[in-house]
């Protein structure tokens, strides 16, 4: 459950970890991180022009498991309102999923499926 405290603290990081970002057939390794109302992403090698990204979990229209194994073994997409889509191979992806469901759905995101 996401408290009121949750929110009014916008620049705590809930959860962090390394991941790939995958646009097309270019990735980039990075650190992904979330605060209650932001995705983040800054790559390792800003060089390859993946990042950095700071998506507003007001922006998400979905966020969906997605692994093309053995090529993306574990990950998640998130599409945004525009339909602009962003794909993270990171561990543990169900959590992920979970976490900006939640606090996307605390911030009183109305999303059309």
């Amino acid at each position: 459950m996401v408290t009121q405290a949750d929110i009014t603290a916008p620049e705590k990081v809930i959860k962090s970890s390394t991941s790939t970002i995958q646009r097309g057939v270019a990735k980039a390794d990075g650190k992904l991180w979330m605060t209650a109302e932001t995705l983040h992403f800054a790559p390792y090698n800003e060089d390859f022009g993946l990042g950095p990204y700071n998506i507003p979990l007001t922006d998400i229209a979905k966020v969906e498991k997605h692994s093309i194994p053995p090529l993306l073994p574990e990950g998640f997409k998130v599409t945004l309102m525009n339909d602009h889509t962003y794909q993270f191979i990171v561990a543990n992806s169900e959590t992920w999923i979970e976490l900006v469901e939640k606090y996307r759905d605390a911030l009183g995101v109305n999303v059309i499926e």
